[in-house]
This record gives structure tokens, sequence and C-alpha cells, in this order.
């Protein structure tokens, strides 16, 4: 191999380590550190078992529940304190029945850390 192969060989691996490393540092950092503290809006319910958020208010008679399975815990301003790692957080108004009513509800629900043990 040339002096020039072996250069431009070694210029891409060191582009390519950076380049994954670069995206491994924003994904723990928007995963895991960017929503804590970040006030959750439009919480119409929650208690020890369950949190209610709504995303979207509309008129007609069509509710969308979303259950995300997601753990996130609020404290009582409804901050973000704890959340799983692949927690987002939810944008408002969206677009889920195209071409239908576009008046509906749509509620996401969420499972706090803090469940109690039930039957115990």
């Amino acid at each position: 191999m040339s002096l020039l192969t072996i250069s431009i060989n070694g210029l891409i691996t060191i582009l390519t380590t950076c380049l994954l490393i670069g995206m491994l540092v924003y994904i723990l950092w928007r995963h895991v550190f960017q929503c804590r503290g970040y006030r959750m809006k439009n919480i119409i319910y929650k208690n020890n078992n369950l949190i209610l958020q709504r995303l979207k208010k509309g008129k007609a008679k069509i509710l969308v529940v979303m259950g995300n399975g997601w753990n996130v815990s609020l404290d009582s301003n409804n901050r973000i304190t704890k959340h799983d790692p692949i927690f987002r957080i939810p944008k408002g108004d969206l677009k889920l029945l195209h071409g239908c009513i576009m008046d509906y509800e749509i509620i996401t629900a969420y499972f706090p850390f803090e469940q109690p043990l039930v039957g115990l």
C-alpha cells in the first residue's frame, strides 16, 4: 500500500471514531439529562400509580389515550425528577387522525416510579 492510502484510511478511521463518540455523548445527554427539571404542562390527574397528561384538547367525543409505558416521576410542581432513559418530552397537538374528525382529545398515561407494592 502506498503512503497516501494508509493516510486516507487512518483519517477515515479517526473521523468515524469521533463521529461515533459524538453521537453516543449526544444520546446520553438527550435521553438522560435533558428532561430532568422540565415542567410537564396540562397534568389532569396524578397519584402514586398513574399520571395523565392532556396533549390536545378537543370538543368532540373522541378520546385518544396513549399508554406509552414510560416511567416518570414528578414533584409537587410537576417538574420531572426521574425518568426512563428513553423518555422524550411529548409534543402537543399531535395529528393522529388525518382526514377524520380533527376535533378530538389526546391524553397520555405515565407510570411513576413510586408505585406501591400491591398485595403484600
